[in-house]
């Protein structure tokens, strides 16, 4: 059986979702109680485990940083604690996400401009090639889409799968998040590995609109 690129993700999707790299457990750790104020959402401790000198960046046994790990449990008041510290915002998991990245994926838009503040980088991609602005495309909104332009995303950066965040913004049915794209730049002839353009990977998903936004601009092109 010959598997497709698009196919080969998926299954690769499927299988990470399953592997542990969330899990909090402080088993092999060198500071439990670190990552005990991390779990339970303790702000206090936190800070004064800061203040003795705990490393921000140290790891847990799945890889990821005590800022990953917030970001996934969804505790924001944590984020400043660890970024002041001198948590980096742009250390990588297991599959090279960094916590821009996650954060997007959560879709959580409140927080992006903090992480950009802290020196996010917005073109390190993460291991299927898509960078904050391929998720930002897909989770998003054109607000966010912005911020990360304005930071210097390379627009038309292509992922492993030689999509483009207008693919993405496409493939969803993301109308303004396409409208902002093509304004900025981004080029619509672009093929993905499929030999697809961003517009038709519009027209299978339905999106009519779309398509007439992306056919009007090939032809001013």
């Amino acid at each position: 059986m010959r598997f497709t690129p698009k196919y080969t993700a998926l299954l690769l999707s499927l299988m990470l979702i399953n592997l542990p790299f969330f899990n909090i457990s402080a088993q092999g750790t060198k500071n439990k109680k670190y990552w005990k104020a991390i779990e339970q959402n303790d702000s206090k401790s936190l800070i004064k485990i800061l203040d003795k000198g705990q490393n921000p960046n140290e790891r847990n046994q799945e890889g990821n940083t005590a800022l990953h790990v917030a970001i996934n449990l969804e505790h924001w008041d944590l984020l400043l604690p660890l970024l002041n510290a001198g948590a980096d915002p742009n250390a990588t998991n297991q599959i090279h996400e960094t916590s821009l990245i996650r954060l997007i994926k959560k879709k959580n838009s409140y927080y992006v401009s903090t992480l950009l503040k802290f020196g996010a980088e917005v073109n390190q991609a993460d291991f299927s090639g898509n960078t904050p602005l391929h998720w930002a495309c897909r989770y998003t909104n054109e607000k966010v889409v912005y911020e990360i332009l304005n930071k210097g995303a390379e627009i038309d950066y292509q992922n492993n799968f030689r999509e483009t965040p207008l693919h993405l913004a496409a493939s969803y049915g993301r109308m303004k998040v396409v409208e902002l794209l093509l304004t900025n730049g981004a080029d619509p002839s672009i093929t993905d590995s499929m030999d697809h353009k961003a517009s038709d990977i519009a027209d299978e998903k339905g999106y009519p609109q779309i398509v007439s936004i992306l056919s009007t601009r090939k032809e001013v092109k």
